[in-house]
């Protein structure tokens, strides 16, 4: 300890310690901001889309950011078990394209769909959640997932592109 930072008081024969002007920014002052990484920015918009905190647990969420271009926003996104397959994948749908992901240990499937090849697509309130039925021509995915918040706002969000197109 440093002696200049106590004086003695000799009436009462003990050492008090002398506050000293403190080096470190005032608690009102602002800090310098930190730029969020891409990741944290992801991830915050999956969250606004209406992905729940066990949705957000899922290592889709955490890689789908390899993925997206650097001014893609996600708008809508999905987590879900495949009907047909049994595998837990992901819908996004950003501003640029609509994204099905399955990822599986050691092998990552990426496709991107275009909006325009999306026939019909419709939900199916089922015991536990709702169903979604993509209709792409020759290929039907269902997946049936528990967040009916963010499989209605995916609904609707791709009924919108299609009427849109």
């Amino acid at each position: 300890m440093n002696v200049t930072q106590y004086i003695s008081i000799l009436s009462i024969g003990r050492l008090k310690r002398v506050k000293q002007p403190d080096a470190r920014p005032e608690k009102n002052v602002a800090r310098k901001s930190r730029i969020p990484t891409r990741r944290a920015v992801v991830r915050q918009q999956l969250r606004a889309v209406g992905l729940s905190s066990i949705d957000m647990l899922r290592p889709e969420t955490f890689s789908i950011v390899r993925y997206l271009n650097k001014d893609e926003i996600v708008q809508a996104a999905v987590v879900g078990h495949e009907v047909k397959g049994g595998s837990v994948v992901m819908l996004v749908l950003t501003t640029e394209r609509f994204i099905y992901f399955n990822q599986i240990p050691l092998f990552s499937s990426i496709e991107d769909i275009a909006t325009s090849a999306v026939q019909s697509i419709t939900e199916v309130v089922s015991a536990f959640g709702i169903e979604i039925h993509l209709d792409l021509g020759g290929q039907q995915i269902i997946v049936d997932t528990r967040n009916k918040q963010a499989a209605q706002r995916f609904v609707q969000l791709l009924e919108q592109k299609l009427i849109d197109e």
